[in-house]
C-alpha cells in the first residue's frame, strides 16, 4: 500500500537518460504503467484481510474466494524490470554470462516450484478417484517429502518426465499433458535467451581476437621473426585491453548533450577535488 504512494513521488528516468522530477509527469507515467496492477494486488490483499477478520459468514466467503491469492503472482511481472535494472548496473564482462546462467536457473526453479505446488494440490484433492499422492503413500508423509517429490516431478518435466511418479487419474493426466506442452515452450525460450547471451559475449570478445589473428597473419606473410612477432602481439593485446578513448566509443556520439555534461562531471569531478 505504501509502495503506491512512494511510486507517485519517485523520479523517473526518461528515454534520453535524464531524470524527471515533475509530479505531473511522474503520475502520468505511473498511471500508464504499474498503477493498475498495483491496485489489483493491494485490493486483493486487503479483501483477504477484511474477509478473514470478519464473522463466520465472511470467513466462509473468504474460503471460497481464496483464488484471489493467485493475483499475488502478478508481482512476478515486475521481476523483469528489477532484473533489467540489475543488469544495467553490472559493468563487468565476466559477470555477464554468470548473470545469464543465474536468470535461467531462477526462472527454472520458479516455474518448477509453482508447477510442483499445483501438481500436489491436484493429487491431494478430496475425491473418490485414485490420485498419485494416495497411490504412492505421500498422504501420510511429511511436508518436506511431499514438496521434494512434487518439485522433483516438476523439474523432470524439462527432461521428458519420470517413471517413479505418474498420473493416476484422468485430470492428473490432463494436467501432465498441459504442463508438458507449456514447459516445452518455456524451455525453448530459456534456451534461446541463454544462447543469445553467450553469442553476444562471444561477438564482443571475438572482435579483438579477429584483430590479433589478422596481425599474426600479416607478420607471417612478411616473414617477421618469432621474437618480434611475440613482442608485437603482446603490445597489440595490451593496447586493445587498455583504456578506451572517447573517439573509440561510437555510442558516446549519439547520447544527449545534458547527459554528456553529467558524464564528464562524474568522470572528472573526483580528479578536480584533489586539487587545492
Amino acid at each position: 500500500t505504501f509502495d503506491i504512494f512512494f511510486s507517485c513521488m519517485t523520479g523517473v528516468v526518461t528515454a534520453d537518460g535524464s531524470v524527471e522530477y515533475d509530479i505531473k509527469i511522474i503520475l502520468k507515467r505511473y498511471a500508464k504503467t504499474w498503477l493498475g496492477m498495483d491496485l489489483v494486488i493491494v485490493l486483493s490483499d486487503w479483501s483477504e484481510v477484511i474477509f478473514s477478520s470478519g464473522g463466520v459468514a465472511m470467513l466462509s466467503f473468504a474460503r471460497t474466494t481464496r483464488i484471489i491469492r493467485i493475483v499475488r503472482l502478478l508481482r512476478l511481472v515486475r521481476m523483469q524490470e528489477i532484473m533489467a535494472n540489475v543488469t544495467e548496473r553490472i559493468q563487468s564482462e565476466t559477470l555477464g554470462p554468470l548473470l545469464q546462467v543465474s536468470k535461467v536457473l531462477i526462472v527454472l526453479l520458479a516455474v518448477s516450484h509453482f508447477t510442483g505446488c499445483l501438481w500436489f494440490a491436484i493429487g491431494a484433492r478430496e475425491t473418490t478417484d485414485s490420485t498419485w499422492v494416495q497411490v504412492l503413500g505421500y498422504n501420510t508423509q511429511g511436508v518436506d517429502a511431499q514438496y521434494l517429490a512434487s518439485l522433483h516431478w516438476a523439474l523432470s518435466q524439462f527432461s521428458g518426465g519420470m517413471d517413479e511418479i505418474s498420473p493416476a487419474s484422468p485430470i492428473e493426466r490432463l494436467f501432465a499433458v498441459a504442463v508438458g506442452g507449456a514447459i516445452f515452450v518455456i524451455a525453448l525460450v530459456m534456451l534461446g535467451v541463454f544462447t543469445s547471451g553467450l553469442t553476444q559475449q562471444y561477438i564482443i570478445g571475438g572482435s579483438g581476437a579477429r584483430q590479433l589473428a589478422t596481425l599474426k597473419r600479416y607478420l607471417k606473410q612478411n616473414n617477421v621473426s618469432k621474437v618480434i612477432t611475440k613482442r608485437v602481439c603482446r603490445n597489440a593485446k595490451h593496447a586493445i585491453s587498455g583504456d578506451l578513448t572517447p573517439e573509440s566509443v561510437e555510442l558516446l556520439h549519439v547520447i544527449s548533450e545534458p547527459l554528456k555534461i553529467e558524464l564528464s562531471f562524474d568522470m572528472y569531478s573526483q580528479v578536480l577535488q584533489t586539487h587545492p
